[in-house]
Order: C-alpha cells, then structure tokens, then sequence
C-alpha cells in the first residue's frame, strides 16, 4: 500500500458565544481546530494508512472521533462532515464509482493525488448535466441521532476502499 491518507472534517455550526468555547475544549482534546466565522468551527483530523497503522486502529480512531463528536453536542447545532482518502494514482476522469454499496467520488487532487470522496446520496449517480457537486460529498446532522449511522459509514467506506487497494 503506498502512502494514502484519510481526512475526515468536521465542521461545527454554534450558537453565537458557544464557538469560543467548543474551540477550547477541542484544543483541550489534542485538536487544532479552526474558526471559519462567528458560528463555525473546522476540524480537519488526518489517519495516514501506512503498513504500520492497522487499519483496526484507524477504525477505533473514526469511532472514537464520533463518539467526541456526540459528547461536545451542547456546544453545536448542526454538524457536517466529509471523508476522503488521498493516494498517488494516475490521471482519472472524475467520477462517481460504487464499491459494494459505498459510492465513491474519484477525483484528480492536486499533482499526482487522487481524491477518493465518500458520497452519501444514492443511487451512486448524479443525474444533472456538467461537473458533479461536491455538496453529495457532505452529510449534515443537527442532532446526535444519526452521528453513530454516519461514523459507521464512513468506517465502512474506509473498510471497503482499503479491501479494493490491497486486492
């Protein structure tokens, strides 16, 4: 496996005076979020899928990120959050794919990265004409209800393209 890396983002919508706050408790937890406006909050974590990182321990870091995620709850509205993994690969048509049932936004990144974007729409197809939007690429919740299902997905888009890689 060469050198790939999963990102995942976690952007934060706040009550006016809770973002401070939600800052600070995120840098209490080892983070470096960044402040987008008065009400959002990025935060930007990185898993490097190299041979030595088990893919076991990645899991236990996007579940335990979720489990985070659902206790800062009453420092945030709504939560959005995107996955994706960065591989060197070769030139590549943008592109909605379906592994299983995960679908897929491959993409050209920047020099010889290539942009493997969880989507959380289905059918795994967009049907307007013209480039496809990254906005299928983002799942937004306002509530801690649906932040399990969509950790649990994102574990399985990791499970499923990391299985496709070592084939």
């Amino acid at each position: 496996m060469g050198a790939m890396k999963l990102n995942i983002l976690v952007d934060f919508t706040s009550e006016l005076g809770k973002t401070s706050r939600l800052v600070k408790v995120l840098r209490e937890n080892g983070f470096s979020p960044q402040l987008l406006s008065y009400d959002v909050v990025r935060l930007k974590t990185e898993f490097h899928l190299a041979e030595n990182n088990v893919i076991r321990n990645i899991l236990n870091g996007v579940h335990n990120l979720g489990e985070l995620v659902a206790s800062w709850k009453g420092f945030w509205e709504a939560v959005c959050l995107e996955a994706w993994i960065e591989e060197k690969g070769g030139k590549v048509q943008n592109t909605l794919l379906e592994v299983d049932d995960i679908c897929v936004y491959v993409r050209r990144g920047k020099g010889v990265i290539l942009t493997k974007k969880l989507v959380w729409t289905k059918p795994c197809k967009w049907m307007g004409g013209g480039p496809i939007p990254e906005s299928i690429t983002r799942k937004c919740l306002d509530s801690v209800e649906g932040l399990n299902a969509a950790f649990n997905h994102i574990a399985r888009f990791i499970t499923i393209l990391l299985a496709t890689v070592q084939k």
